[in-house]
């Protein structure tokens, strides 16, 4: 069961929850973050919704989440605290935070860069950072987590831009949401303890998906070649024709070339 008084029980995770808000049902617990977040909502305020209405992923895409059936939470992050030069490479440390505990549940994921979860090779959660500056000056960002969990969470066939599915249908035992969003907190914090260290891009390339393969990038399909992995910096190793290229994380996504 994921409610107010269960999620509190488990709060604060490190700097994340002191401030806490819960919704049974939400127009976007990202939008929540941006509202509070410029009213001055401090760097680990968390949002956790039972129901998502209007949530978004990259490049404007809707992330639904039916009642009772996912994970949809968002935190806000403060330039103070951890420096917007290293915000994208908090986008691919949550991923490799929800691949790590879908690790301890026995299940075996892998990050889509640069912040999709698959789980036999269908997306099970997705990751959105949204950063806010004022001028050249950052205000502050907003890191939006789903996980589908159960069979409705499932968006429909109109919304996919590629195969999904949900950690039940692949889990051999019962997974509480309360338990699953603490301990993807508790892996949050761990992996941003260990921000631009060696550890961080061994363990992101080991669970990176296509490596060895040929990719294409999704909003560019004449960018395309080997995927060899990711540099210290959290960016894309690929070899096109020949040449090692980097690509940054303003290419949006990829996938096999069919």
């Amino acid at each position: 069961m994921l409610d107010e008084d269960s999620l509190r029980a488990g709060l604060p995770i490190a700097w994340i929850g002191e401030n806490f808000y819960f919704h049974q049902s939400i127009d976007s617990t990202n939008a929540e973050g941006n509202r509070l977040a410029k009213e001055g909502a401090p760097h680990g305020t968390l949002i956790v919704a039972n129901e998502q209405r209007a949530g978004r992923g990259r490049a404007g895409r809707r992330w639904i989440t039916a009642p009772d059936s996912a994970i949809a939470m968002s935190i806000v992050v403060r330039p103070d605290q951890i420096l917007a030069n290293d915000w994208q490479k908090v986008n691919a440390i949550a991923a490799l935070a929800v691949v790590k505990v879908l690790e301890d549940y026995g299940l075996s994921a892998e990050i889509k860069w640069p912040n999709d979860v698959l789980l036999d090779g269908k997306k099970v959660a997705g990751i959105l950072l949204e950063g806010v500056w004022r001028a050249d000056q950052a205000e502050f960002a907003v890191l939006g987590i789903g996980v589908n969990v159960k069979k409705r969470s499932l968006p429909s066939l109109n919304l996919l831009n590629f195969p999904a599915t949900y950690i039940m249908e692949t889990s051999t035992q019962p997974i509480a949401r309360d338990e699953l969003l603490f301990a993807i907190l508790r892996a949050l914090v761990a992996w941003i303890d260990r921000l631009n260290t060696d550890e961080l891009t061994v363990n992101l390339n080991k669970h990176l998906a296509f490596v060895n393969q040929t990719v294409v990038i999704d909003n560019d399909p004449q960018l395309g070649g080997k995927l060899l992995g990711v540099d210290d910096e959290g960016r894309l190793r690929i070899i096109i024709q020949g040449e090692e290229l980097v690509l940054g994380y303003e290419h949006s996504s990829l996938r096999l070339k069919s």
